[in-house]
C-alpha cells in the first residue's frame, strides 16, 4: 500500500515482515547518497522494534492514496496538500 501523512520525518522507513529498511535523510545529500540501514526485528536489541513502532504509528494516522486521472501530478499535489 501507498499512504500519505503530514508527519515530518527525517528518514524513510520501509517495513517488510521482520525487516526494516531505513534511508537516512542527510542535509545537502541526494537520497541515493545517504546511508541505508537494514535491520531485522528478530535480531537481539530494540532498534528495529523502535522503528517498527514508529512506522506503525505513522501508518495508523495516514490515509490511503487514491489516484485520479491526472497521473504523476496527482501524487505531487496530494503530498503537498497533505503536508499543509
Amino acid at each position: 500500500d501507498f499512504r500519505l501523512h503530514g508527519t515530518v520525518l527525517y528518514n524513510t522507513v520501509m517495513a517488510f515482515d521482520d525487516d526494516v529498511v531505513l534511508n537516512q535523510h542527510i542535509y545537502g545529500a541526494k537520497g541515493f547518497e545517504a546511508p541505508i540501514l537494514h535491520l531485522n526485528a528478530a535480531a537481539p536489541g530494540d532498534l528495529a522494534q523502535m522503528y517498527l513502532r514508529s512506522f506503525e504509528r505513522v501508518w495508523e494516522e495516514s490515509r490511503p492514496y487514491e489516484p485520479t486521472k491526472t497521473g504523476p501530478r496527482d501524487l505531487a499535489n496530494a503530498i503537498a496538500s497533505n503536508a499543509a
